[in-house]
């Protein structure tokens, strides 16, 4: 029975959710306001991000409508608070921690408000996790996917990995910085005995560093094996990425907006990382895989070491084996 004092959105009232950047964190909020429009399918779903995030969260067949603003500087803040006071909002919610979060909410003018500052909780109506339980809902449920590729994003990646028959293995090479990222010469050791069991791998980035990565990936493995191997690194918007990812069978790499795509639309996905990553992240789908140098928590960024030798370390024939271990080759 729920509690009483944990209220519910009605039939056609608006909600807006909200999650501003990185792209990661904006897919996995969008994964939870899927599980909100499931569970009331009767609300507007809107949803607040930046600018680049626009085109992929507006193709979830979930959401409404897309805002775009910003939350910093303060100047922006208020700027977008009177957007979404102009969009007359019934409800607000986000699990962003940060102190703008309620405020922009307060600023607003939204009467019903959910979250989880660490500073301002005061402001909210309702902490969302409790909200979340009192309604049946988990934000840490990824039992089912909940990103999309759109019908034009689907044909685009149909027509360029069609050079690649066979099946295919999204690899996303690039992170946010470097000490999450595999460095070049494991990629290297780990792309030809996956080409000889039969995959392609498309290789996935953005920005001309690791563009240049992906050059020396290529030229490490061999021309023979570079026929099996499409670089698409700088060339995709995020909408047509979920696509490309969406086509591929089986998706590898660092922790990275990229493979947040992946494994949020269902792709079996072999995540790399230095420390067991925090559920926080999102990567909790029985699906994903994770490989990590240290078998204990990463913790606190800020309070923990990082560095690619800690990637380095990883034997590359583990990476390949969990491939081969979720498709029996």
């Amino acid at each position: 029975m729920l509690d009483k004092k944990f209220l519910s959105p009605q039939k056609g009232e608006r909600f807006l959710w909200v999650r501003f950047w990185a792209l990661g964190d904006a897919l996995q909020a969008a994964a939870d306001a899927f599980l909100i429009k499931k569970k009331f399918p009767d609300v507007s779903m809107s949803f607040l991000t930046t600018p680049p995030y626009r085109g992929i969260i507006a193709a979830q067949p979930y959401i409404d409508e897309v805002l775009c603003g910003n939350k910093k500087p303060f100047s922006e803040l208020f700027k977008t608070a009177r957007l979404i006071k102009e969009g007359k909002f019934d409800w607000i919610g986000s699990t962003y921690r940060g102190g703008r979060m309620p405020l922009l909410s307060l600023l607003g003018g939204v009467k019903n408000r959910i979250g989880d500052s660490m500073y301002f909780q005061f402001i909210n109506s309702f902490n969302v996790y409790d909200w979340g339980k009192a309604h049946g809902l988990s934000f840490f449920d990824r039992s089912e996917p909940c990103i999309f590729a759109p019908p034009d994003s689907m044909e685009y990646a149909s027509k360029i990995l069609s050079k690649l028959p066979g099946k295919k293995i999204f690899a996303v090479i690039g992170a946010s910085f470097e000490a999450k990222m595999l460095p070049p010469e494991n990629w290297v050791k780990i792309l030809p005995p996956l080409i000889d069991d039969g995959w392609n791998a498309v290789l996935i980035g953005h920005g001309e560093k690791e563009n240049n990565i992906a050059m020396r990936i290529i030229d490490g493995i061999g021309a023979k094996n570079a026929e099996r191997v499409l670089s698409l690194v700088g060339k995709l918007n995020f909408t047509q990425m979920s696509g490309v990812a969406l086509s591929c069978d089986a998706a590898v790499g660092n922790d990275s907006g990229p493979l947040h795509i992946a494994a949020l639309g269902g792709i079996p996905t072999i995540g790399i990382s230095d420390y067991i990553l925090p559920k926080e992240l999102g990567y909790l789908m029985p699906w994903f895989h994770p490989v990590t140098a240290y078998n204990k928590p990463l913790g606190n960024l800020k309070n923990r070491h990082r560095s690619q030798s800690a990637l380095a370390k990883i034997p590359t024939e583990v990476i390949v084996d969990k491939i081969r271990e979720i498709y029996a080759v």
